[in-house]
Formats: C-alpha cells, structure tokens, sequence
C-alpha cells in the first residue's frame, strides 16, 4: 500500500524544460499567481455585495475559470490522444514509396533514406502498434494559451451568482461544468467553453457562479 498523497498528486505536471535553465517550475509560479489573484476577487464575488464585478476581478476570475477548465491532468491525456490520432491519420495516408519520400521531403528538408522509408511505410500498416505523445513542455504551453484565449470569452459572457443556505456544494478536482444548448445535445457535436449554453462553477461549499449568454436574464444575484 502507498500513502494516498502518491496516488492523488501527479508530480511536475507543469514542469517545462527551458534550454538555458534547464527543468524550471515557472509555468507552476504563473498558475500560482493566478489562483492568488482570483482568490480575493472569488471572496468578494460570493459575498454578492459588490456586484457586478469590477473589470479587474471580472478578468481575474475569466482567466482561473480558464486555468481550471484546461489544466488538469484528464485534460491533458485527451490532448495526447487527440494529437496521437491526428498524426495517425496523417501517416495513414502515406502509403506508398513516393509519397513517404514527397513527406520527408518537406517536412524535413532533405533527401529520406530507404531505411526510414521503409519505416515510416510498416508505420502506416500497421497503426495499432505505435503511438505518439507531444512534447510535455509543449503541451504545457499550450495550456496557458488555452487560457488566455479563453479569457475573453468568459468576460463577454453574463455572470450569475446562486447563494444557497445550506453548505451542498462540491468542490471537485473538475469544478467547470459546461452545460450544452438543446440544439447542439441533439446534433451530438461537442461542446466546448467557447461554444456551451452555460458554465457552472462553484465558488465555495454556499456559492456557484453561472456563466451564459441570455440577455434576458443578464448579470444578478440570486439566493
């Protein structure tokens, strides 16, 4: 048996290899910061008194929310599973000599050898038997763009608060919910932070905030 901090904490997941420094925690320090700023701003949001929030606590929040939704650990293995099967479907379609050579060609800018065309070809038959998984420090990057990309979105969005008088809410490891339109639940495409009816995200064990796009109900304090 282990101690349950082995199992529930994956380590240097935002560790990223920087080729002065070497391994480095920055990325963790920025996430820090992160939550640093938004905690206050979270407080004074699910107090409800001072509402809507300023610009600066509206953007403090929009980029944890953002952090929260990306940077967790499932979040990263569909990444890698997506890139895996994207770079299967492209290698799928090298199936001959000549288009094998036409690929090294351009990607690498220079003549391919037989031995990894030969390669590259038993690759493309026999897909099942490899896999590919991006650079870690990339994908970590990726994150914080995720992030800021996302940002914008959520401030344009309307904010709700629900207060509740008993203390029922669920802080999990995943806290955003992304609730789908009807529209696009029964197409069953994906819904993503960008394209969801709703977020749903609880502050405290008493408070959620709710992010939509409803003009008819627009930004208030419910309890």
């Amino acid at each position: 048996m282990t101690h349950v901090r082995n199992v529930a904490v994956v380590k240097d997941l935002y560790t990223v290899f920087d080729p002065e420094v070497g391994d480095t925690a920055c990325v963790e320090k920025i996430i820090g910061l992160a939550d640093h700023e938004a905690r206050s701003a979270i407080e004074r949001l699910a107090w409800g008194v001072l509402f809507p929030p300023s610009p600066a606590d509206r953007l403090s929040i929009a980029l944890w929310v953002g952090l929260l939704a990306v940077r967790d650990p499932h979040t990263r293995r569909i990444w890698e599973a997506i890139a895996d099967g994207v770079t299967k479907l492209q290698v799928s379609l090298l199936d001959d000599e000549e288009k094998v050579r036409s690929y090294i060609r351009s990607a690498h800018q220079r003549e391919p050898d037989g031995e990894e065309v030969v390669k590259m070809l038993d690759m493309a038959r026999d897909l099942a038997s490899w896999e590919t998984t991006p650079d870690h420090s990339q994908m970590v990057m990726t994150v914080l763009d995720a992030a800021l990309v996302t940002a914008p979105h959520l401030m344009q969005r309307s904010w709700n608060v629900a207060q509740f008088s008993e203390p029922g809410l669920v802080l999990s490891d995943r806290p955003v919910v992304l609730v789908p339109r009807e529209a696009d639940l029964n197409r069953r495409v994906g819904v993503g932070l960008g394209t969801a009816k709703e977020l749903w995200l609880p502050l405290d064990r008493r408070t959620a905030l709710i992010m939509h796009d409803n003009a008819l109900v627009g930004e208030r304090v419910s309890g």
